[in-house]
């Protein structure tokens, strides 16, 4: 006499699956996004103004990011025929602006 009878396959599935989502059946709804839960979504994000400016900051610091890297494709180049430090100055100063936008933008 071995240990206690095996359980089903059937019965183990239905325990992984509970453990799996404590908080029971989870409802799945399908459509479109209604205006309501976007409305909703912008009111938590405080407001319409607040996540225009935010998406707006997020825009000029990709851009600023972007600009930074060109700048980098100028410097190796010698685009403009000018001395190391005039790419190092303005490298320098996109890089300060690329940070205080990232900070600007986090807080």
């Amino acid at each position: 006499q071995s240990g206690p009878a095996p359980r089903s396959l059937s019965m183990v599935r239905l325990a992984a699956e509970a453990n799996r989502n404590l908080t029971g059946v989870e409802e799945r709804e399908k459509g479109n996004v209604s205006g309501g839960v976007i409305t909703a979504y912008i009111v938590a994000g405080g407001g319409f103004l607040i996540v225009v400016l935010l998406v707006l900051l997020m825009a000029v610091e990709q851009g600023a990011r972007v600009f930074t890297d060109t700048w980098l494709g100028f410097w190796a180049g010698n685009r403009f025929n000018q001395e190391v430090w005039f790419y190092i100055g303005i490298y320098a100063a996109l890089g300060i602006t690329y940070s205080l936008i990232t900070f600007v933008r986090t807080l």
